[in-house]
């Protein structure tokens, strides 16, 4: 993949969430970007290699199906995968998303556990 991309996207399709984190600060320093799963998908399917992921009220399960089986997840080779729920019409939403994606173990559980007909 020649194009720069995020290296921790957080995963929303909700636009006032995404223009708010694009827009701040947390967004430039942490190398990340709010992407539409779709989007990320996209940049997986052109060569994309996440860090990590930070998934938002749900969103995005079915993109981490597509990067490979929950049950069999390789920690070393595959991204570090969190998920946070918020109001992501909150002024607090930004910094609880820096937050969890700063932290190494907040959000964080094995793929294997989520409830994939969620999302």
């Amino acid at each position: 993949m020649s194009k720069p991309y995020p290296l921790n996207p957080v995963i929303s399709s909700n636009t006032v969430l995404a223009a708010n984190y694009n827009a701040s600060v947390a967004c430039a320093t942490m190398m990340s970007e709010c992407l539409t799963p779709h989007r990320a998908l996209d940049l997986l399917e052109h060569g994309a290699k996440f860090d990590s992921i930070v998934l938002v009220n749900g969103e995005g399960k079915r993109l981490i199906l597509k990067m490979g089986d929950p049950a069999h997840w390789d920690d070393e080779t595959m991204p570090k995968i969190k998920s946070v729920w918020l109001n992501p019409h909150a002024v607090e939403a930004v910094e609880e998303i820096r937050n969890v994606l700063g932290d190494q173990t907040l959000g964080s559980r094995p793929p294997a556990h989520w409830d994939y007909e969620m999302g």
